[in-house]
This record gives structure tokens, C-alpha cells and sequence, in this order.
């Protein structure tokens, strides 16, 4: 089950373990550009581990 409304702060996810936001998207909406994304495996999953954002000139 997916949430759509992510400006008041809901999650993207119902994980069970933690809420999953959509971070990458909230970066953009604030005029950042990813300029770089690490993954960590975790059980048997790639995830994000950070996102490195650039403000655009």
C-alpha cells in the first residue's frame, strides 16, 4: 500500500520495519540536483544509503 500525499510528511511505504519517504523527490522539489546516490545491501536489498544533492546555479 502506497501513500499520495508525501507533503504532510506520510510515508511512501507501509514498511513494517520503518516508514520509507521519498527523499530524492523531496531534494528535487527543493531544487537540488542528485548528483550521487550510495546503495547498502540489506537482506538482500539494495538501499539507499545516502543521496548527495548539488543547488543548482
Amino acid at each position: 500500500m502506497s501513500s499520495t500525499v508525501r507533503a504532510t510528511g506520510e510515508s511512501t511505504t507501509c514498511a513494517v520495519v520503518h516508514p520509507v519517504y521519498g527523499y530524492q523527490r523531496y531534494m528535487e522539489e527543493a531544487g537540488l540536483q542528485i548528483r550521487e546516490i550510495k546503495h547498502t545491501p540489506f537482506l538482500g536489498l539494495d538501499a539507499y544509503t545516502s543521496m548527495l544533492g548539488q543547488r543548482s546555479a
